[in-house]
């Protein structure tokens, strides 16, 4: 699997001299939060009701935060993300969770081994400017 990552653009409030409680009110500094979108090229939506649960089941039970949709249902699907990211190296974490989640998936449709390029966006789940996902 080849990864292409892209960092949004983000809109952070101007600086100035913040307490604590303030930095965790506006999700700034360490309370910042990271939020990712990818695409994969499966058909999720052409699968079987059943095969479609079963994977829609795993990408839950993954991550309960996760949202799933198409635009193309016969070309590709796309999950955003926001999960805790315990390093800080974000790339690597978010390729760990990507390939996790692909591994699972694989387990209940061949089609999942067969990933090429995955397409990654990242940026500040706040701040970050979202409006083309």
């Amino acid at each position: 699997m080849n990864f292409t990552f892209s960092h949004i653009d983000e809109n952070f409030p101007p600086k100035c001299q913040r307490s604590r409680r303030l930095e965790k009110k506006l999700h700034v500094g360490k309370f910042a939060k990271t939020q990712f979108a990818f695409n994969l090229s499966i058909p999720l939506y052409e699968f079987s009701t059943e095969i479609q649960n079963k994977l829609v089941d795993i990408m839950c039970e993954h991550d309960t935060g996760c949202f799933v949709s198409s635009t193309n249902t016969k070309t590709h699907f796309s999950i955003i993300s926001g999960p805790e990211l315990t390093t800080d190296d974000v790339e690597k974490a978010i390729e760990v969770y990507i390939i996790t989640l692909v591994s699972k998936l694989a387990e209940v449709s061949e089609e999942f081994k067969n990933i090429g390029n995955v397409n990654v966006s990242y940026g500040d789940a706040y701040y970050g400017d979202w409006d083309y996902i």
